[in-house]
């Protein structure tokens, strides 16, 4: 499992999923926003980023690992109306975490039942 995180200037993932990761390998933190600090599928035009569905094609896994800051609206509406969506639903559970965007389990499923009808 892949956790980019953060980089100045921000690593590019269209490398990491065309040359680094196989089949198999997760790239976590799918929904992630944090454009000055780190690539994310979702271009300034809200448009999935072709090199994604490639990425997934080639057996690349994608998990949402939301935590406390790794999940924003701006990614997850536009990734699932263009047909994007995680493989896994994962937490990323840690004291930042548990008392912010992501509670408990049941609000995460909560918040991925409802893809698309939760305001912006």
């Amino acid at each position: 499992m892949v956790d980019l995180g953060v980089h100045d200037p921000p690593l590019s993932i269209e490398e990491l999923f065309a040359n680094h990761l196989r089949p198999g390998d997760i790239w976590t933190h799918t929904y992630a926003n944090a454009p000055r600090d780190r690539e994310v599928p979702v271009d300034e035009n809200s448009r999935v980023k072709p090199f994604i569905f490639k990425a997934q094609d080639k057996g690349i896994i994608f998990d949402v690992g939301h935590g406390g800051g790794a999940f924003d609206w701006r990614q997850a509406i536009p990734s699932v109306q263009q047909g994007f969506i995680a493989d896994v639903i994962s937490s990323d559970l840690h004291i930042g975490s548990m008392n912010a965007g992501m509670k408990d389990m049941a609000n995460l499923l909560s918040k991925i039942s409802e893809y698309g009808s939760v305001p912006q």
